[in-house]
């Protein structure tokens, strides 16, 4: 205990002298007199929306400029659009505001904090150097140069547009873990799991191809990670076939079943049709009589039949609703 002590002592001491030294080296930007400065506004296709000169007066701050001249629109606590600029960063890493849009006259500029941002630059000699600070500590003085310019956050880190699919593989790899820990944590009862469920609501949500490689990552994770040891190899082409058989049913001849009741109907018969994908291994591989392997799997095959039925009636139309918008949201975001 009494080291804990000396130690909580301790870092309360450094964080408290960091605080300290970080005020005092504070240095606050306001204009001590009249004066002018030329901005520039260039929107993500590289086109000046905006080119003058703008006169500050004693005590403003670069921000305040920008507030005088234009509407802004600026980050809330939660980094939401506030058009009143109201809210005030006080961390001890950034004071001030941050702006996500600026519009003006015949334009508007705006950042979507995802996929955007909005860069200061100031003139130094020949050439525009990206600011260090935020627009609330930005220092200038008479005849100054300025430059705001709507920048793509993966071409400024030397990324293509093409890269954006790296969002949708990071998808593909969240509802591939979702399907994952739901059948592992599932998985002290045999056949009781709501991953057909799941599947039939990635494939109305997602599309066959999406659907098919969460379901080849699935098949491919749990067999190598799952702590109850993997499936017999010669039955895993059996596995991933089953499960490829939702998206590929309900994308073809069952592509018109939308509404609840028959997709339970469905999630009934395939409880079935998925336990009697693995009979050909078994029976001419594994050498397991038809018959006995048929009489042998049938009770798991009920016990899946009737928790699909259970969960799609119960929680496909609720699931759908929260994953829909999330989906939708996601994809405004990486738009």
């Amino acid at each position: 205990m009494k080291h804990l002590g000396v130690k909580l002592i301790i870092t309360f001491g450094v964080v408290l002298m960091a605080f300290v030294v970080g005020r005092l080296l504070w240095i606050e930007n306001i204009a001590t007199d009249e004066g002018e400065i030329h901005l520039e506004i260039i929107d993500q296709d590289g086109t000046i929306v905006f080119d003058e000169v703008l006169i500050y007066h004693e005590g403003d701050t670069f921000f305040n400029i920008l507030d005088r001249y234009f509407d802004l629109t600026c980050a809330n606590s939660s980094y939401g659009a506030d058009s009143s600029c109201s809210y005030t960063f006080t961390s001890f890493a950034y004071e001030g505001k941050v702006i996500l849009g600026i519009s003006g006259e015949g334009f508007s500029v705006a950042s979507d904090w995802s996929n955007t941002f909005l860069a200061f630059y100031v003139k130094h000699e020949d050439d525009y150097v990206l600011s260090t600070l935020g627009p609330s500590q930005i220092p200038f003085e008479d005849q100054d140069e300025f430059r705001i310019v709507l920048e793509s956050v993966w071409e400024w880190f030397g990324l293509s547009k093409s890269h954006k699919a790296m969002k949708e593989i990071a998808l593909i790899a969240l509802f591939a873990a979702v399907l994952f820990v739901q059948q592992l944590a599932l998985s002290m009862i045999p056949n009781f799991s709501f991953t057909t469920l799941l599947l039939i609501i990635y494939t109305k949500l997602l599309g066959f191809r999406k659907t098919s490689l969460i379901i080849v990552v699935h098949v491919l994770v749990y067999n190598i990670l799952s702590p109850f040891g993997p499936v017999i190899p010669l039955h895993i082409p059996s596995m991933l076939i089953g499960w490829l058989l939702i998206p590929i049913l309900l994308t073809t001849i069952l592509k018109s079943w939308e509404s609840v009741h028959r997709l339970a109907i469905f999630g009934f018969f395939f409880g079935f049709l998925y336990g009697w994908v693995f009979i050909p291994v078994s029976v001419f591989v594994s050498g397991t009589p038809f018959l006995a392997y048929l009489f042998m799997d049938l009770p798991f095959e009920f016990v899946m039949a009737v928790t699909n039925f259970l969960g799609i009636l119960w929680l496909y139309e609720p699931l759908m609703k929260i994953l829909r918008v999330q989906l939708y949201k996601f994809r405004q975001a990486t738009q």
